[in-house]
């Protein structure tokens, strides 16, 4: 099931979020909720505590800001999935967050990536 909601285009990406996930629960019960995915627009403090006090799983894209970038390229355990692209994990706390979280990152070497799964795949 997916819920979306329509709003004017003068909106910010998170604005309401917590009204539109309690509208969302009240209609699928928490349970049924295998996992929230949601662009970085999602990825602010108050959006992430609201899932993590509902012990919700959820995989929301970060803004790259300096610190995280800086973290990124610090990492030094990148596990490779297939040619050209990599994953590697670890905790980070930004300055707004109460406690660390998992960042998982993966990378991706476009020229080689395409290589093996075709140009159509990795663009």
């Amino acid at each position: 099931m997916i819920q979306s909601r329509m709003r004017t285009a003068d909106s910010a990406s998170a604005t309401c979020f917590d009204g539109f996930m309690d509208g969302l629960l009240q209609v699928l019960p928490r349970e049924k909720i295998g996992l929230v995915r949601a662009d970085s627009g999602f990825s602010g403090h108050a959006n992430l505590e609201y899932l993590e006090e509902r012990g919700m799983n959820y995989i929301i894209a970060s803004r790259m800001h300096g610190g995280l970038q800086q973290k990124i390229f610090e990492q030094r355990n990148w596990h490779r999935v297939c040619k050209g692209i990599g994953v590697t994990s670890f905790k980070y706390q930004a300055q707004s967050w109460d406690a660390p979280r998992r960042i998982v990152v993966v990378r991706k070497n476009t020229n080689q990536a395409s290589q093996e799964w075709g140009e159509d795949l990795v663009s």
